[in-house]
């Protein structure tokens, strides 16, 4: 289950950041005198942390693998 939520965290991450990226440069190219610095941050730190949690679940995942083999072989 978590390799599951791990590539839905991973795979909503990838999502986020293409999307956040498309409206941004739609946004550059009709408001070019305006700001965006908020929108711009936001592109580099808001998709890493489903991309952060997806991969805390898969490593969460690989232990508890690796673990039950372990326990399989004593």
């Amino acid at each position: 289950m978590n390799n599951v939520i791990s590539a839905i965290y991973i795979s909503t991450s990838l999502l986020l950041f293409f999307i956040v990226r498309v409206i941004i440069m739609y946004a550059e190219q009709t408001h070019p005198e305006k700001p965006l610095a908020f929108m711009k941050m936001s592109v580099y730190y808001f998709p890493y942390i489903p991309l952060v949690i997806g991969l805390i679940y898969l490593v969460v995942h690989i232990v508890s693998v690796r673990d039950k083999r372990r326990q399989k072989g004593d």
